[in-house]
């Protein structure tokens, strides 16, 4: 039903924003801008989608920017 769907769209979030993470670390609050942790984590991501097939890298990355922008219910949860 919908609930499962809902609950798998933040589990996704969560791993993709994870995965970003796992190359760049989990970086504190003022240890770089905002903007600075949102490059690195886009290019680390952009670096490990390229090893997927092209509709697979599309969707890690609609996760990606779904997370960073939070205009979702379920990105809101995840964040």
């Amino acid at each position: 039903g919908a609930g499962v769907d809902w609950r798998m769209r933040c589990v996704q979030l969560a791993l993709v924003h994870d995965l970003a993470e796992a190359l760049v670390g989990d970086l504190m609050p003022g240890e770089v801008s905002k903007q600075r942790k949102h490059e690195l984590e886009r290019d680390a991501l952009q670096r490990m989608v390229l090893h997927l097939d092209a509709a697979m890298a599309a969707h890690v990355l609609e996760l990606w920017h779904a997370y960073e922008r939070g205009d979702s219910a379920e990105a809101r949860v995840v964040k």
